[in-house]
């Protein structure tokens, strides 16, 4: 009887303690498990950006916000060296507010279809493991356009009377562009991203000076203007 309730008095206190015991263990062990669940899959969905081919499509709207105005898509396919740096090469179609034949004095000639081409490069703040990365980038190159129609007067007397007629010349005006921007870059999966991107667009445009109808030739004079992007991107 003395054993029975020696051994009886052990197990009223030391089992309590031994399930109290127990019950912390698998409590810490599935929340253990849990965190490491959880761990892992964020960081399945926010993988490291690696280097590698990198592409982009890219919808512009470029204007003074006032009378000139352009838009278009441009496709961008480069080199992603690391988390921090990417260059490549871009190509787009634009629309703009141009008109078919110019024929006004100090008139701007603005094609209604460019054709952007340029060096395009892209430096990130070291977020690559956010969803969130900003950035700076920079374009340079050219919008590419065919000849231009210019309309003019041609006028001459004979035999006493005088005689006009109406003719036309050809120009190839010139549109290099260099633009510095500032971005916000959002990690939507590991491998495709969205962003935001508000820059300068100083670029060339062309202005017709006199029209020789003699010669039947157009005269121009090329000067520079500043207009403010705004671009929305797809990084796949």
């Amino acid at each position: 009887m003395k054993r029975f309730l020696i051994t009886a008095f052990l197990l009223l206190f030391l089992l309590p303690e031994c399930f109290e015991l127990n019950a912390q263990n698998n409590i810490q062990g599935g929340m253990t498990i849990n965190t490491t669940t959880v761990y892992q899959k964020k960081k399945k969905e926010l993988a490291a950006i690696s280097s590698g081919f990198e592409q982009s499509l890219t919808l512009d709207y470029i204007s003074d916000f006032y009378y000139c105005y352009r838009g278009g898509i441009d496709y961008i396919a480069g080199l992603r060296f690391n988390k921090w740096l990417y260059a490549g090469v871009g190509l787009g179609l634009n629309f703009q507010n141009g008109e078919d034949i110019y024929y006004s004095y100090d008139d701007d000639i603005r094609p209604k279809f460019t054709i952007p081409l340029y060096l395009h490069a892209k430096a990130y703040v070291n977020l690559a493991n956010k969803r969130y990365a900003p950035f700076v980038a920079l374009s340079a190159g050219a919008n590419i356009t065919g000849p231009v129609e210019v309309e003019g007067y041609r006028s001459w007397y004979s035999n006493g009377r005088y005689y006009s007629e109406t003719c036309y010349d050809k120009y190839n005006p010139s549109f290099l562009f260099i633009e510095p921007a500032i971005g916000l870059n959002y990690r939507l999966t590991s491998k495709f991203s969205a962003y935001v991107q508000l820059g300068l667009n100083v670029h060339g445009v062309s202005n017709i000076d006199y029209f020789d109808s003699s010669e039947l030739k157009v005269y121009c004079y090329n000067e520079s203007e500043c207009e403010m992007s705004l671009r929305l991107g797809f990084v796949f």
